[in-house]
């Protein structure tokens, strides 16, 4: 019989779950209020092996447990409830993160809500920057943006709730953290991935195990990190969903760049001036 894991060893099992499950709900897609169950609890001889281990929201976690919430070792209501990081939290956060490669990680989430596979699969002609003349343009746009690829040859899968190629605007504060993050990016003739490694295995595609552990070490550098309730942490999947609850855009929108919508629904022009006023500032000073 395994035993109940605590802290970081039980943070990484529950990430590597969330990044599996698309961060939505196995049973019902729901994406907010999430825990990870166990399908064969500690008590009746289950393991933490990530097969044994599944998404659910909170009303699927209850009936689950027939209808009875059951308070464990490691869950209490309070910590399966994700904590909703404030704008002024993460606009410190980005303005004091130096590395260009780590900014770019925690500004092209927190400015998009993609995925971490997603954020992997990037290549540079994913990616247009009308201040640049050596990225491509992508024909739905006007400006900036970067485009999300669905099927084919792609490395790491996509969100769970996308279905289709997206095109998402980037405002001018996106572009010059990526611009920036370009003008050093390893250069590796062997791959055209926008986010390369700058450590051990140098200018090799980055990987979804990589880009957790620099969300940990921002998160540990500026108190944002807890090991006795990794709900508090700032993670992938947390910054997703501050996206998720601080973009002010049209919902249609916001459902769209998240996967949630079909690309026929959308009128681009409109789409860009809506996102490029509402997304959040790294510049605004103002807590919410």
């Amino acid at each position: 019989m395994g035993e109940r894991l605590h802290g970081h060893d039980w943070f990484k099992i529950r990430e590597q779950v969330l990044e599996r499950d698309n961060g939505s709900c196995r049973n019902c897609g729901e994406g907010s209020n999430l825990v990870v169950h166990h399908i064969v609890p500690i008590s009746g001889q289950g393991t933490n092996q990530v097969t044994n281990l599944v998404t659910l929201c909170r009303p699927c976690h209850r009936s689950a447990h027939n209808h009875r919430w059951k308070e464990e070792s490691d869950s209490s209501p309070e910590s399966t409830s994700r904590k909703i990081f404030s704008t002024e939290a993460i606009s410190t956060v980005c303005r004091s993160t130096r590395h260009p490669l780590h900014l770019a990680l925690i500004g092209i989430v927190a400015k998009t809500g993609i995925g971490v596979g997603e954020i992997c699969n990037l290549d540079l002609t994913d990616v247009a920057l009308v201040k640049s003349d050596t990225t491509d343009t992508l024909p739905e746009l006007s400006g900036s943006g970067l485009q999300i690829r669905y099927g084919g040859a792609i490395p790491y899968s996509n969100r769970r709730e996308r279905k289709e190629r997206t095109v998402i605007p980037a405002d001018s504060e996106l572009e010059d953290i990526l611009l920036r993050w370009i003008a050093i990016r390893p250069d590796n003739p062997h791959t055209d991935a926008l986010f390369v490694k700058t450590k051990e295995k140098w200018g090799e595609r980055i990987d979804p195990s990589t880009v957790r552990y620099v969300f940990e070490k921002i998160g540990r550098d500026h108190g944002l990190y807890s090991e006795n309730n990794e709900m508090k942490n700032l993670t992938p999947v947390s910054l997703r969903y501050f996206f998720e609850e601080r973009f002010n855009g049209r919902p249609v929108h916001r459902k769209y760049i998240l996967g949630q919508g079909a690309g026929a629904d959308i009128d681009y022009l409109s789409l860009e001036d809506d996102y490029r006023k509402n997304v959040f500032k790294i510049s605004d000073q103002g807590s919410t």
